[in-house]
């Protein structure tokens, strides 16, 4: 849709960088936060963009294909060569009282997934049951229902809609965490995971945030 693209379009036109790409890695600058009363070492290479902020409760952060290294350049730029796609974005955010379970029951509701059309990429794929709903609702893919795990994507609604989106929904302890890509990656969802949480986890130090990002300016 038309104007699903021009939103995508001002995100990473208006993520103009300021600060140039660093040489190697001891010019990496590392910003310590404290979310949710705990500390947190973010490399400033994942935050330095426009959109891409971390406050006292939440974070959103962008990374690179396949969801741990900083984007190679500025997102406009990357956007002219044909590389938007690549783009992962993380938003985490501290959710105390969430119900995992509860919270993936009402997501499937909320999308009308009411009919399961089989295993796809190790995942319980559902979808909506009524035509007409399933042309507009999102998909649902169940990744743990114990956990409250899931993946929706968007669909395409006509030629011009170029776009679709996918949103892996799960927790870390007591943060609720958002990836979302591009739905052509939905088939390596399981590596994106596993890369976003380990980079994720780097974050508990000054040391380990270094020592995790160094490995991409050698």
């Amino acid at each position: 849709m038309l104007k699903n693209i021009v939103s995508l379009l001002i995100i990473f036109l208006v993520c103009a960088c300021s600060v140039e790409q660093v040489a190697d890695s001891t010019q990496i600058q590392i910003k310590e936060y404290e979310v949710a009363g705990r500390e947190m070492h973010i490399p400033d290479a994942y935050t330095r963009f426009a959109h891409s902020s971390v406050g006292i409760d939440s974070g959103f952060i962008q990374m690179w294909y396949p969801g741990d290294a900083p984007l190679p350049g500025e997102p406009g730029d990357l956007f002219d060569q044909g590389e938007w796609d690549k783009n992962i974005r993380l938003l985490f955010s501290h959710a105390p009282k969430a119900v995992p379970q509860k919270t993936l029951n009402h997501m499937i509701d909320h999308h009308g997934a009411d009919t399961l059309v089989g295993k796809e990429y190790g995942l319980e794929h559902y979808s909506q049951s009524d035509e007409y709903e399933r042309i507009f609702r999102r998909d649902v893919w169940v990744v743990d229902k114990e956990e409250g795990s899931w993946i929706s994507c968007s669909k395409k609604q006509g030629d011009d809609d170029f776009i679709q989106l996918c949103s892996h929904n799960f927790y870390v302890g007591d943060m609720s965490m958002k990836i979302t890509y591009n739905k052509i990656h939905l088939p390596e969802w399981q590596k994106i995971h596993e890369n976003v949480v380990a980079l994720y986890d780097s974050f508990s130090s000054s040391e380990t945030a270094r020592a995790y990002v160094a490995k991409f300016y050698q």
